[in-house]
């Protein structure tokens, strides 16, 4: 009877405490042992059951509440310290929070409970096997597994992006499923992770020509995926030159990732160029529209106009430099002109460019001579080349009627035949090497004997002067007798 007794009286003092001192019927048994009598209830009622929401308050009494941030990372650490996994275990909220025993799913749906009540917005997520939470912080979506941690006795699945490395792979490699009330997108990196993403931006190389306006600059981003907003820009300038790249106005075009990437212009970077404007021959001004015969192919060019320059830009010809011909040197119509050596000057000449030789359709005329050639020496054609008197020898290299006929080409009193060398004109650009050797004709009483004299002497030319600097030089002979012949230069040509 005494294990009766301690029963009965128990009863009444639990009894107690539930019901709150409420009366309660009972009855007396008489111990065997004892003449006392104790009293016991009649019933013994059901113990009241917690609710969800009594186990989510008695969860988060003593939790830091104070910030979103805080309260996840409260919520976080109990469940992960207080909570066991079991494969087997419960996946309602309620049974882990009073049993502290879960499986993914418990996890997932506890965290979610508390996270509620704490007032943070929560999402439950799943895939294949596995459970897993979305928070939203500060307008962000993060992921959270409790259960992983638990497992792993970790703490690297809290407030994860879809990027954050865990081990070898990725918390959204690794997490890939639904969300319930909604599908969320996590940030690319975790909360508080302080590394952005660096994108890589390349510039085209591009180009326009000075005076136009610049094109749209067009680049390679590192990840295409990205979508970027604004635009590149360049170093201020307008004359004819490189100029660098900068970002500009370039930017992430969603604003949730802007924190998340770091835009950055690719180590040697093409550069924009400006570059110098072509300007072509307007017109060109002649000193006269002809001239006589005088053995060149040169023109009287005093001016030429361009065209396409800028506004009022400072650039023209520099005429000292320039060289104008025709085709020929010989007596004709010519109907163009070739120009060459043609360099600009001026403030603003570096921003264009022309080319250096140009052929301008000008009429030109090369005129007959109006006057015959005549040596002044011994023996020498005089007048119109004829021989003097009636052809008779005269002159200190006749012989009295030996029979040697007086002018040009008759043997002199040195027994030397004159011939007159007429050098061929020939031209050269600036900076090039001087020729070796020059064409030339040989003239005999005004009748080209090159082709026709026997044992035609080798005549041996030079220019007089060095051919340093831009100009005409005349011919010159290095020897002025060749054997019987006595070399007389025609000085009409250089």
């Amino acid at each position: 009877m005494k294990k009766q007794k301690w029963m009965g009286w128990f009863a009444v003092v639990a009894a107690a405490v539930v019901l709150l001192s409420t009366a309660i019927p009972t009855m007396y048994a008489v111990d065997e042992d004892s003449t006392s009598t104790q009293s016991t209830p009649a019933t013994t009622p059901e113990p009241r059951s917690t609710t969800l929401e009594q186990a989510v308050q008695s969860a988060l009494q003593g939790l830091d509440l104070s910030t979103p941030k805080t309260a996840a990372a409260s919520i976080y650490g109990y469940l992960r310290t207080k909570v066991s996994f079991d494969g087997s275990g419960n996946a309602d909220a309620l049974a882990v929070l009073t049993q502290n025993s879960a499986n993914s799913e418990g996890f997932a749906r506890a965290f979610h409970a508390l996270c509620q009540q704490a007032g943070i917005s929560s999402r439950v997520a799943a895939g294949g096997e596995k459970y897993w939470n979305a928070v939203e912080l500060e307008d962000k979506w993060y992921g959270v597994d409790v259960a992983a941690d638990v497992q792993g006795e970790t703490q690297t699945h809290f407030l994860c992006g879809s990027e954050t490395q865990i081990g070898t792979t990725t918390f959204g490699a690794s997490h890939q499923g639904s969300y319930e009330g909604g599908n969320v997108t996590l940030q690319t990196l975790g909360y508080g992770e302080n590394q952005t993403v660096e994108l890589v931006i390349t510039p085209n190389a591009l180009q326009k020509n000075y005076g136009e306006s610049d094109p749209p600059f067009t680049y390679q981003s590192s990840d295409p995926s990205v979508a970027l907003t604004g635009s590149l820009e360049r170093a201020p300038g307008e004359t004819a030159g490189s100029y660098r790249y900068t970002l500009g106005t370039l930017a992430v075009s969603d604003t949730e990732k802007a924190d998340q990437y770091q835009l950055v212009l690719a180590q040697n970077a093409p550069s924009f160029t400006i570059v110098p404007k072509e300007l072509t021959i307007a017109d060109v001004t002649l000193a006269s529209q002809s001239k006589e015969y005088d053995g060149s192919y040169s023109v009287p060019l005093t001016a030429i106009s361009l065209s396409r320059i800028c506004g009022n830009d400072d650039v023209s010809v520099d005429m000292s430099a320039v060289l104008a011909v025709v085709s020929d040197n010989q007596p004709n119509s010519y109907d163009a002109i070739e120009i060459s050596s043609i360099y600009l000057t001026g403030s603003a000449a570096g921003n264009y460019r022309i080319a250096s030789s140009v052929v301008v359709p000008v009429s030109f005329t090369i005129l007959p001579s109006q006057q015959s050639p005549s040596v002044d020496i011994d023996g020498s054609p005089t007048g119109d080349g004829s021989p003097t008197g009636d052809g008779s020898p005269t002159g200190d290299g006749s012989s009295g009627g030996d029979g040697f006929p007086t002018g040009g080409g008759s043997p002199t009193g040195n027994n030397f035949t004159v011939l007159t060398v007429r050098v061929d004109p020939k031209s050269i650009y600036y900076g090039d090497p001087l020729p070796q050797s020059y064409s030339y004709r040989l003239f005999q009483e005004n009748l080209d004997v090159t082709e026709t004299l026997q044992n035609a002497p080798q005549v041996s030319i030079e220019i007089d002067g060095d051919g340093a600097s831009v100009g005409f030089y005349p011919y010159k002979l290095k020897e002025s007798t060749v054997g019987n012949y006595q070399l007389v230069l025609d000085q009409t040509t250089s």
